[in-house]
């Protein structure tokens, strides 16, 4: 009813423009909000105290040709990089779908899902300074790259998966998460990141996607329950007269 009123007044263009805008700021108060629930749960679950040990143990196991060659990887697997290529999936899809819905969710659910990962880039970078410990230790920053990383890929899994069977909906997955863990061992390993660092960047991307998954399954089951049932017509029967419905 708020939205009718509202197109009534300002039109309906401004009327979009408008509940996206507002949809854009609860996301990114989400997003900081659940960055620092979990920046407090690495930092008091004592993670921080085995970065110096992991370290360590990626430092003697580091040779020049594989950093070298596990460099290169990283500079391509990158936030940037992913957050480009889950706007062109996203695009590919929704024209071959043609999902078009006017609120926040249909459009980061389908063509704008590179959107959310923007987000979570600007929440990750205001939420990744940082920190002490209440003993005075220092806290590993939360890990912007991780965290679009494990969202960028998590995203690209659902989109391909939501609509696909179940082999390719597990191969997807299975991707996803070697591509999450992968990238992630491999800034231990060039000592790019910390252990408590990736742990919370991680865990953020993945909730991120979550977040958009329940969501998008309960708007579905609620969009389900709205349509009417299509139940097929009888025809009349001979000298039996259709109801006329009324105008």
């Amino acid at each position: 009813m708020l939205f009718f009123l509202v197109a009534m007044r300002i039109g309906p263009a401004w009327t979009l423009l408008l509940n996206l805008a507002a949809g854009l700021l609860l996301l990114f108060a989400a997003g900081l909000a659940i960055a620092g629930l979990l920046s407090v749960a690495v930092r008091n679950s004592g993670l921080a105290a085995l970065d110096g040990a992991i370290a360590g143990w990626f430092a003697a196991r580091r040779t020049p040709d594989a950093a070298e060659a596990t460099l290169i990887v990283v500079s391509v697997v990158r936030g940037s990089v992913l957050i480009v290529l889950v706007a062109l999936v996203a695009a590919v899809l929704a024209w071959r779908n043609r999902p078009w819905r006017a609120d926040l969710l249909s459009v980061v659910g389908t063509v704008g899902a590179f959107v959310p990962l923007v987000v979570l880039a600007v929440v990750a970078e205001l939420t990744g300074a940082d920190g002490t410990a209440p003993g005075g230790g220092e806290v590993a920053p939360l890990s912007t790259q991780n965290a679009v990383v494990a969202a960028s890929f998590c995203t690209l899994a659902w989109l391909v998966s939501r609509s696909a069977r179940w082999p390719v909906a597990v191969a997807a997955w299975t991707a996803a998460a070697a591509g999450v863990l992968g990238i992630g061992g491999a800034r231990l390993y060039l000592g790019l990141e910390t252990a408590s660092g990736t742990a919370a960047a991680v865990l953020l991307g993945v909730l991120w996607t979550v977040v958009f998954m329940v969501a998008w399954a309960t708007r579905d089951r609620a969009v389900g329950d709205r349509e009417p049932p299509t139940d097929q017509a009888t025809p009349p029967s001979p000298g039996q007269r259709s109801p006329v419905e009324p105008c």
